[in-house]
């Protein structure tokens, strides 16, 4: 059935998402160095990414183990909608708020990339608590609002791939055995369409098109100090190449359920684009962590853990001839076993940072005084931009 392979798709993006968002997180909590504003707001974007994964993985959970109730039809073969139980409410305001949320949090870090690089406002760290407000409070009070309203269930027609904002709207008439019967002709999926199409996907067009804007002024005003002299081309590439990285990801993820929420309004719903939308939105945590995780700065710490392992593996082998050949030649000495042991040392637990970075460098040469905070991920434009900006005071001196 298409329903069964939509929840699979969304099952398997969603599990890859869960681990991309558990490695960003928990890279945060083990690596000391990491521990700056900037990627404490990459933190905050994956656990939403996380939760709301964790919600398409109920919905496979509750198609598989749910014994569906046929409602019946009415008298124009229309079928009959059971109000939706309470797993299916949990569900539905879980992804809401967590969808809303990381949306919200892509704002957030563009707008902190554009004060501090643009703006050149260095103490950037003391919105935190008005991010919170907005991302998590605005995003509570859009899925409240649905669930008094009675919006909340099945995201479509006559299947339930998952349960959202209500693909159909439903009247307040009520059969004799109390099922709700939805309207008659097309104008209940018409009215439950463009109710998710206003209240989810509007809101997310115009949050792409605020963080295009953002990135298009950093990324000329990096254009700027690469023009000047202050920053290298090779570096100016780097930046522009990771702007337009972050706008690759919102429009792979977010393009296909946009297409595919307008044509339902239409009555076009091929299977192929279902399966692409279930794949595309359910990758969002994945798609992040490559985008902001996969770096040489963050994997360093792990390389050389692996490389510090295979040396150490390959020092006790070797050890472990020579007493092989000290034994069968009888000696009772163990060769130059104390030499070669002291090898192992080679295996250490990777050097995570003695020194953490607890705020953002600020774009003033005399003020740039740790060079080790130069992390990974949007910081990672930070500092090239803050380095362009010392490199152009020195010129004017």
């Amino acid at each position: 059935m298409a329903t069964d392979a939509v929840v699979t798709t969304a099952l398997c993006a969603s599990i890859l998402s869960v681990l991309g968002a558990l490695f960003i997180i928990l890279n945060w909590l083990l690596v000391r160095s990491s521990r700056i504003f900037f990627l404490k707001l990459i933190v905050y974007l994956s656990v939403a990414n996380l939760l709301s994964s964790i919600s398409y993985i109920m919905a496979y959970i509750d198609s598989t183990t749910t014994q569906r109730v046929e409602c019946g039809h009415n008298s124009s073969a229309t079928p009959l909608y059971c109000p939706p139980d309470g797993a299916c409410i949990a569900q539905a305001m879980l992804m809401l708020i967590f969808e809303n949320a990381s949306i919200f949090w892509t704002i957030a870090i563009a707008f902190t990339l554009h004060q501090h690089v643009v703006a050149k406002r260095p103490r950037v760290e003391r919105l935190e608590p008005y991010y919170h407000l907005c991302c998590w409070g605005l995003a509570l009070i859009i899925a409240l609002t649905l669930l008094f309203t009675d919006r909340l269930g099945p995201a479509d027609s006559y299947s339930q791939s998952w349960c959202w904002i209500r693909g159909v709207a439903l009247s307040r008439h009520t059969t004799m055995e109390g099922h709700v019967v939805p309207d008659e002709g097309s104008s209940a999926v018409t009215t439950g369409r463009l109710v998710q199409l206003s209240v989810f996907y509007a809101p997310l067009v115009c949050a792409f098109i605020f963080n295009l804007t953002i990135y298009i002024r950093v990324g000329n005003a990096f254009q700027r100090l690469h023009s000047e002299g202050a920053v290298e081309s090779s570096k100016e590439r780097l930046v522009q190449l990771r702007l337009r990285l972050h706008l690759a990801v919102f429009v792979i993820v977010w393009a296909a359920p946009v297409i595919h929420r307008t044509l339902q309004i239409w009555s076009v719903d091929p299977t192929w684009l279902r399966v692409l939308h279930a794949a595309t939105q359910c990758s969002l945590g994945m798609l992040n962590c490559i985008v902001y995780g996969c770096n040489d700065k963050t994997l360093r710490p792990y390389k050389e853990a692996y490389s510090n392992l295979r040396s150490s593996l390959r020092t006790s082998s070797r050890s472990g001839v020579q007493i092989a050949v000290a034994r069968r030649s009888g000696t009772s000495t163990l060769l130059s076993f104390g030499e070669d042991s002291a090898g192992s040392d080679a295996f250490r637990p990777p050097s995570f940072g003695d020194e953490a970075c607890t705020s953002t460098p600020p774009l003033c040469a005399d003020q740039l005084r740790n060079p080790a905070c130069s992390a990974p991920f949007d910081h990672e434009i930070i500092t090239v931009a803050a380095s362009g900006q010392a490199a152009r005071i020195s010129s004017r001196r």
